[in-house]
């Protein structure tokens, strides 16, 4: 921990608009953000352990080892791997947007999905309406490592087509809105953490998520040894040039 003042007042808004509250000094924010990730990173792994367990899925790191790598190509088996992971997670209070995505990659319905959520399918469509955008994103970028599963439409009603998907995802002022939109939902710890951001860095799995939920493109680092997911997503450009604009005005 910082060896200076843990609290600090905040009379210029430097964390935010000025509150005349007392704040944790940066360095204290920045211990505490680290602790949280790695809090964060524990409780998404006891999550998908709890869900091996339950689905009788051997551990990657045990001597059942080549049969848990074989369960991660078998498409069922995933597909009811994260189904029952959007279950436990959201009966704990976590987000799931980031399951929800990897289980329509997977094949899952949003029949399956409202069901494993207690909600109607349509409910489940509009509570995560970028799913699809990111399942397709996550299809494309595991591609060698997972096989590629056609993502199910079950919402083609006459009353309730559902939304089209988005046909100008590339397109430069949309991401760049879609940027700011994320940005606006941040707390002021991560946007502190951000602004120092070096280019190097990878982006923790919390944000990068949030980008993806955005529409952005978020290209994920080499997997784990551990545990076969991504170390960390590289910073897309136009995240580097909205930092960049911040950070000069």
């Amino acid at each position: 921990m910082s060896d200076g003042p843990i609290y600090d007042s905040d009379p210029e808004g430097a964390y935010g608009p000025p509150s005349g509250l007392p704040m944790p000094d940066s360095a204290a924010l920045d211990d505490l953000r680290r602790e949280v990730d790695e809090l964060e990173g524990r409780i998404t792994r006891a999550i998908h352990d709890a869900v091996d367990r339950a689905t009788g899925t051997p551990s990657a790191t045990g001597p059942d080892w080549q049969r848990a790598l074989e369960l991660r190509s078998d498409v069922e088996h995933q597909r009811t791997h994260y189904l029952t992971a959007v279950q436990v997670a959201d009966l704990l209070g976590r987000d799931v947007g980031g399951l929800v995505a990897n289980a329509r990659r997977y094949g899952a319905s949003w029949s399956q999905i409202g069901s494993a959520l207690g909600i109607t399918k349509q409910s489940a469509h509009e509570r995560f309406p970028r799913a699809d955008e990111t399942a397709r994103y996550l299809r494309e970028t595991v591609a060698g490592r997972a096989p590629v599963v056609e993502i199910p439409n079950d919402l083609d009603d006459p009353l309730d087509p559902g939304p089209e998907p988005d046909r100008e995802a590339e397109d430069v002022d949309r991401r760049r809105a879609a940027v700011q939109a994320w940005w606006d939902e941040l707390d002021v710890v991560d946007r502190r953490r951000l602004l120092r951001h070096e280019a190097i860095d990878l982006l923790p799995e919390h944000l990068a998520t949030g980008l993806a939920m955005h529409g952005v493109t978020v290209i994920p680092s080499g997997p784990s040894p551990v545990d076969g997911r991504p170390e960390g997503w590289f910073v897309p450009a136009v995240l580097e040039d909205f930092l960049a604009a911040l950070r000069f005005r």
